[in-house]
């Protein structure tokens, strides 16, 4: 599949400007607050990223000039470690020729439930922060009704459905909601 090139122009000089202004006013360095946010000091990139859920067997990955080694893989999440303010999760991904183990956090503080990169942008399994953003969708998925996500794995057949509720606890059971 090839992707079109978004040839638009944004500017976010506004919102660089207020990022920078509060961040001053808490008196806080630029690294200080990357580690807050996650963010790469190498570059400024924005990550966005998307995911869906599709029937079981429905979808076969194509390499293409974006993606030259695109492949499927099953995963598994546990719970590695715990404190009262995180949890580190390792995930497996797996396809039968290599097996990964990308890791992630949950932070916690006053406010609630962050996720965030559990070794340093660039030195985990996935490429740049692709760990954090597999852990993100998949605490997304896991917030879903359990039974709403495993109908449209199983395209509403009945003879799927218990195979899809069990791969979607392997696949999230350890992952805690995000409420």
């Amino acid at each position: 599949m090839k992707i079109e090139r978004d040839e638009r122009k944004f500017d976010f000089h506004g919102i660089g400007l207020a990022i920078k202004k509060a961040r001053e006013r808490e008196g806080m360095t630029q690294e200080q607050l990357g580690y807050i946010v996650d963010r790469d000091p190498r570059t400024r990139v924005i990550t966005s990223a998307f995911y869906a859920v599709a029937p079981m067997g429905s979808i076969a990955p194509q390499a293409g000039d974006d993606a030259a080694d695109a492949k499927l893989f099953t995963i598994n999440t546990e719970l590695e470690a715990y404190s009262a303010s995180a949890e580190r999760y390792r995930i497996t991904l797996t396809n039968g020729e290599e097996t990964l183990h990308p890791r992630a956090l949950i932070r916690y503080d006053e406010l609630g439930s962050t996720e965030a990169m559990a070794v340093p942008i660039g030195q985990g399994e996935l490429g740049g922060d692709h760990d954090l953003i597999l852990f993100s969708a998949m605490r997304a998925l896991n917030d879903l009704p359990r039974e709403r996500a495993a109908l449209v794995l199983s395209r509403n057949n009945p003879d799927m459905f218990v195979d899809a509720v069990r791969a979607l606890d392997v696949a999230l059971g350890a992952i805690p909601e995000s409420k």
